[in-house]
């Protein structure tokens, strides 16, 4: 019974531990020459998605499925909701497995001037991916990914 009630006690602390290292930094103008200058000479999936958009949900779930099989895998994943929705996406991005991705927030909801210095010809539909080379040359996607046409420009940045 002791070691029932040990290890009711000791599970909450251990899933808290798991979020508790996941860091949301804040969106904001500059951020995204932030991110390219992060990754200078390496090649990124630049994913941005929302709480309110259920096929990022399932590109969510299938990326995490590609970073346990693909470690070295450069995941940048800009959510475009609020900053007041931190523990909401700490704990969507815990589930689906991609925890260990370079993970952002929007710090304003539905800001369309953080939509255009990501690109000013995208008008906010998700989920929207970019594809970079180490040269930063982007390919923008709009719509879920397919799970082998990441797997294939995986392979061919390698």
């Amino acid at each position: 019974m002791l070691s029932l009630f040990l290890l009711l006690a000791i599970t909450p602390a251990m899933g808290s531990s798991s979020t508790a290292q996941l860091q949301i930094s804040t969106f904001q103008p500059g951020s995204y020459e932030t991110i390219l200058q992060r990754y200078q000479d390496k090649p990124f999936l630049m994913v941005l998605w929302s709480l309110d958009c259920p096929p990022c949900f399932h590109e969510l779930a299938m990326l995490g499925k590609l970073i346990e099989k693909y470690p070295e895998f450069n995941l940048v994943l800009i959510s475009t909701d609020s900053p007041g929705d931190r523990t909401e996406l700490h704990s969507v991005i815990n589930g689906k497995g991609v925890a260990s991705a370079d993970a952002w927030v929007f710090s304003q909801a539905n800001s369309s001037r953080l939509r255009f210095e990501v690109d000013n010809v995208w008008y906010g539909e998700l989920p929207r991916s970019y594809f970079f080379d180490a040269q930063q040359n982007r390919r923008a996607v709009s719509g879920l990914l397919d799970r082998s046409v990441v797997e294939e420009w995986f392979r061919k940045i390698q």
